[in-house]
């Protein structure tokens, strides 16, 4: 599959989340243990600015104050050599980058195709 899987921080306020958040609570109880204990749950998926997972960890980092959050780009999985871009990938299409991935990264990365 090549290299195309890596880490790095990136603004909170440029990511754009998968969906609406559905569950406040939920953002909630990840806003006090991000305030608590800071990011400790896996990285957010994202391809160029958009999140494909971490809809919550994103809402509530915002809260939370938190400007920098660890994200693991998979722009290249997008295939941006024929003028492809996120924007022009469906909801299905974006199931079927995450399916894509090797089940160990789904698994360490919370890539659960219910986020999408």
């Amino acid at each position: 599959m090549g290299t195309w899987l890596f880490s790095r921080l990136e603004f909170t306020n440029k990511i754009l989340p998968p969906h609406d958040v559905d569950d406040g609570q939920k953002v909630k109880n990840l806003q006090s243990s991000l305030q608590t204990l800071g990011w400790i749950g896996p990285p957010i998926i994202i391809i160029g600015n958009q999140a494909l997972t971490g809809t919550h960890r994103l809402a509530a980092a915002k809260l939370a104050g938190i400007q920098m959050i660890p994200v693991i780009e998979l722009s290249s999985l997008a295939g941006n050599a024929d003028g492809i871009t996120f924007a022009d990938l469906t909801r299905e299409e974006i199931k079927n980058v995450i399916k894509s991935l090797p089940e160990s990264i789904k698994e360490q990365y919370a890539a659960g195709i219910s986020s999408v």
